[in-house]
C-alpha cells in the first residue's frame, strides 16, 4: 500500500513521530487531562482548562524552529514547530485525524491530545 500517509518511527526513547498529514486545527483534549484543551484556530492557538481560558495566543507554524538552542540539537530539516506570539515553541512530533502530540522545545516536556468528538462529527461530514 504505497498511498498510506502515515509512517510510525519509534525511537529510543519510546516516543512516536507521525508524518504531519492532518489539520491542526480544531479542538483537542488532552489524554493525561480531559480538563486541559486546546483550540486552534488559524488565528489563534488557545489552552483552556476546566472550561476557562488561560492562553490564548497568535501562532505560526513553520519548518523552521523557534529555539533556536533546541535546533543545534536537531540535525533534521523535517520537522515542524509552532511558535506563539510571546515566544513559546513546540515541536510538532506528531499528528493525525485523532492524534495531536508536541514538544516544548525549552522543557522537552510532551504533551498528547485527541480530538474532541464534535471535531471528529464536522470531520467526517
Amino acid at each position: 500500500m504505497k498511498y498510506i500517509t502515515i509512517l510510525i518511527i519509534l525511537g529510543l526513547t519510546g516516543e512516536c513521530l507521525v508524518q504531519q498529514t492532518s489539520s491542526i486545527e480544531g479542538e483537542w483534549i488532552s489524554k493525561n487531562d480531559n480538563r486541559s484543551i486546546l483550540n486552534i484556530s488559524r488565528n489563534a492557538f488557545c489552552q483552556i482548562y476546566n472550561g476557562d481560558t488561560l492562553h490564548c495566543q497568535k501562532y505560526v507554524r513553520s519548518s523552521a524552529s523557534c529555539d533556536t538552542s533546541y535546533l543545534d540539537s536537531k540535525n533534521d530539516k523535517n520537522l515542524d514547530f509552532i511558535r506563539l506570539e510571546d515566544g513559546t515553541c513546540f515541536e510538532i512530533t506528531g499528528l493525525t485525524d485523532s492524534t495531536l502530540a508536541y514538544r516544548h522545545t525549552q522543557s522537552g516536556r510532551m504533551q498528547v491530545f485527541s480530538r474532541s468528538r464534535s471535531d471528529k462529527k464536522a470531520l467526517s461530514q
